[in-house]
């Protein structure tokens, strides 16, 4: 449904959830990519950032989602710092975690149920914020049985 590789990085101009300053440098493309069947992000490069897509098909509500998220063991300069990630679709945040960092590597699968009806054509938004040198991946956002 929402393909690792489909993620489309928004400028900070055109990011509804930026948090710097708007003159900022953008993330590098060498910051994050499609690799074995996730989407990547390298925080050394992109400390914040969002990417979008359009949902493929129509969600109603009840739909059940599954994905897989995934971080390697994390560190930060200074103890005691949270990273933030969610998935927005249209206007409704279906999923966010926060993070203590430093931290252990973690895989975790997890299950989303639709409140609303969304259409075909909703964006979807992957949000990631977090400082210091740290490698973050989603999977595909699949149709659950």
């Amino acid at each position: 449904m929402l393909a690792h590789d489909g993620w489309v990085y928004a400028l900070p101009e055109a990011d509804p959830f930026y948090t710097h300053a708007p003159e900022a440098d953008p993330c590098p493309s060498v910051g994050y990519k499609a690799e074995n069947g996730f989407f990547e992000l390298e925080t050394d490069y992109c400390a914040v950032a969002s990417f979008s897509q359009a949902t493929p098909v129509d969600l109603p509500a009840g739909t059940r989602l599954r994905m897989v998220v995934w971080n390697l063991d994390l560190w930060a300069p200074d103890p005691g710092y949270e990273a933030l990630q969610f998935l927005r679709l249209g206007d409704t945040e279906v999923w966010s975690r926060t993070t203590p960092v430093p931290g252990d590597e973690s895989v975790e699968e997890v299950f989303l149920d639709l409140t609303a009806d969304l259409p075909a054509g909703t964006v979807a938004w992957y949000h990631l914020r977090n400082h210091g040198v740290n490698s973050w991946r989603i999977g595909d956002v699949e149709l659950a049985p």
